[in-house]
């Protein structure tokens, strides 16, 4: 990726290919050429060239709902110059995903998420600490994320807390036979299950973990 400086651009030829609503704009001018118009700096025109940028918007058929522009307070030292970096990110509609592509066209996706969210998310505590279950097989060892109970949420409401740790227990039992070998301690070993799909974590202790993916 790379920054134009002094590109001709023809208005009557842009492609608007992020939501009209937000306060900023992303046109395609042709090719892999692109301008992102920041009405939140004062209408300042932003102009780059990027074939990753191109391969991603061409992968995600539309549904951009605003683009943000990062510049790298510290420039990179490119042989003898110093060149500024930069980041476009695009912010799909309706997701906490945020596709990141920087100026040297290295693509990531980011979760947009509070702190507390992520602790919470990370979390591992004891099934019996959080429900009213049995001191019996498999619940005296099981552990869970917090990440993994929020998505079981609505499975738990319809069948049942016990029910459903329960099926997991048996989906991982089913796996762990056919691999015929138990993860090694820390190891994750996933697993396609009833509910959904997950990594149990096998302890030394005795202990095991379900988590989230």
């Amino acid at each position: 990726m790379k920054r134009l400086e002094y590109t001709k651009i023809n208005e009557d030829e842009f492609e608007l290919v992020s939501s009209s609503g937000s306060p900023r704009q992303l046109y395609r001018l042709g090719g892999d050429q692109y301008a992102l118009s920041l009405f939140d700096r004062g209408s300042r025109l932003f102009k780059f060239e990027s074939e990753a940028v191109t391969a991603v918007l061409n992968d995600l058929g539309g549904g951009v709902e605003d683009v943000t522009l990062v510049e790298y307070a510290e420039p990179e030292r490119v042989g003898n110059a110093l060149q500024p970096g930069f980041e476009i990110r695009l912010h799909l509609d309706g997701e906490k995903e945020i596709v990141s592509i920087n100026h040297h066209d290295e693509v990531r996706v980011m979760i947009s998420t509070t702190y507390r969210e992520y602790i919470d998310a990370k979390q591992i505590t004891p099934v019996r600490d959080l429900w009213d279950l049995p001191d019996v097989y498999p619940f005296d060892f099981l552990q869970i994320t917090g990440g993994l109970r929020h998505q079981l949420n609505p499975q738990i409401d319809d069948v049942g807390v016990e029910a459903v740790l329960f099926r997991m227990w048996q989906d991982f039992l089913l796996v762990e036979k056919t691999l015929s070998a138990s993860t090694d301690d820390g190891c994750a070993l996933y697993v396609q299950g009833e509910f959904c799909d997950f990594v149990v974590f096998e302890h030394a202790c005795g202990k095991v973990t379900l988590s989230h993916l």
